[in-house]
């Protein structure tokens, strides 16, 4: 998951808003129409991302992610399609 600077990979910020998003919306299923991602610092190895959000019933949502230290690592928004 790290990337040869030992930083989160940026695909895997991606998963993460996946994983939020599917666990939210459970048990019904979600389908990501769009997102924006945008990265503010760097998650290193064996840091803990603390993520902080909401889906709202259209499916659109904003995602943060934070450092332990309370730093932003990154933001996310967008639009999912909600099913079942």
């Amino acid at each position: 998951m790290e990337d040869v600077n030992g930083h989160l990979n940026n695909a895997e910020y991606a998963g993460l808003v996946q994983d939020a998003l599917a666990q939210w919306a459970a048990p019904r299923t979600v389908r990501i129409r769009e997102v924006e991602l945008v990265w503010h610092a760097a998650a290193r190895a064996f840091q803990t991302l603390r993520l902080a959000g909401e889906m709202l019933q259209d499916g659109t949502f904003r995602i943060s992610g934070y450092l332990e230290d309370g730093t932003p690592s990154f933001s996310a928004r967008g639009a999912a399609s909600l099913q079942g």
